[in-house]
């Protein structure tokens, strides 16, 4: 939108720079701002180090990290005990680590932006780490539920099928639903989805209710009884 605005550009990770700033910059509707860079000052004193520094996360990751206080030659200043705190805990979890004040337990937990606040002798951080959605891999595994049960003829069951990554990440796919014999127990509705199947106990008996996605099938039992 047209207006005036404060640019702020911030230093690579790990850089020895601090943010800059540029005021006054003038954008109007169809034209460029062009000639807009900003000079990054070196940064001076001390300052919070965190240690690992991860470009992101994955929601399910978890790390430790570490805060150290430094001086401008970057050595450990001693004495400094680091403070955390959360300031997204929709993103993250942040848990103390027992005997290292300076270092804390973090958990990705769902897309967004992981943000903490480290203080350390009056020095402050706000360290901020993108979280992304976690990839489910390939499946390896199928859930079913029930696992097993008995249900009496003329009775109907409904089955859900899960699909697992080797992580044990679900997986969204649907199902080809077959029973390992129609006479037993009867195969009678599948979910749009693909993921829900209903079976018809016709007769005494037990079968096997199955679920395949791929070459992966997964299978719960259940016994027809009268």
């Amino acid at each position: 939108m047209p207006g005036t605005y404060i640019l702020r550009a911030d230093a690579p990770r790990g850089s020895p720079f601090s943010p800059g700033v540029r005021g006054n910059v003038v954008v109007t509707r169809g034209t460029e701002a062009a000639n807009q860079g900003i000079d990054l000052p070196r940064t001076s004193g001390r300052h919070i180090e965190v240690t690992p520094l991860p470009s992101q996360l994955t929601a399910g990751d978890s790390l430790y990290l570490t805060a150290t206080l430094v001086d401008s030659a970057g050595q450990p200043l001693p004495g400094a005990i680091p403070t955390w705190q959360n300031l997204d805990t929709a993103a993250a979890s942040l848990y103390p680590v027992l005997n290292r004040p300076d270092r804390v337990f973090v958990v990705a937990r769902q897309p967004g932006t992981a943000r903490f606040l480290i203080t350390a002798d009056l020095i402050t951080r706000t360290l901020s780490i993108p979280v992304v959605a976690a990839t489910p891999g390939a499946i390896t595994s199928i859930i079913m539920s029930p696992m097993a049960t008995t249900m009496h003829v003329g009775d109907t069951l409904g089955v859900i099928a899960t699909a697992r990554d080797s992580l044990g990440r679900t997986v969204p796919t649907g199902f080809a639903w077959s029973s390992s014999d129609s006479l037993v127990a009867k195969l009678i509705f599948v979910s749009f989805s693909g993921d829900y199947a209903i079976y018809r106990g016709v007769s005494v008996g037990t079968a096997a209710l199955r679920a395949t996605a791929g070459t992966v099938t997964g299978s719960t039992t259940i016994s027809v009884t009268p």
